[in-house]
């Protein structure tokens, strides 16, 4: 439903995409016994589904001013909390996040089509 408010035009292929990414997730969920020993080849597998599906919804809704861009804090905080890693491993799947989610956003970034970065205006200043 975020999908159809957001991106009225693109709801449904958005729709596609995320039914084709849970069967995907689905997938990696069966091959987890079997990787048992090691689950940083599934866990990336999950993240590269995961934010993949955050960037098609982020290009629906405006690139890189996509307030989708925002949900993959949480696709990193879930890496660093639900999944005992190595401090090795887990950067290399916060990297791996971080790559698919800002990568194809930088690629495509024009003049004019970035958030403004001004400087916060000064609410309180301490008198001298």
């Amino acid at each position: 439903m975020l999908d159809r408010a957001s991106a009225p035009a693109w709801w449904l292929p958005l729709l596609g995409i995320r039914l084709v990414a849970a069967a995907a997730l689905a997938v990696v969920a069966r091959l987890a016994p079997r990787f048992a020993g090691s689950p940083v080849a599934l866990a990336g597998c999950a993240v590269a589904v995961i934010c993949g599906t955050i960037e098609a919804g982020a290009f629906a809704t405006g690139g890189a001013s996509s307030p989708y861009l925002t949900s993959n804090i949480a696709v990193l905080a879930g890496i660093g909390i639900l999944i005992p890693l190595t401090a090795r491993q887990s950067l290399r799947l916060q990297l791996l996040a971080l790559g698919i989610a800002l990568g194809p956003v930088l690629l495509r970034l024009g003049p004019g089509k970035a958030l403004p970065c001004s400087p916060r205006p000064r609410i309180w200043s301490p008198s001298p």
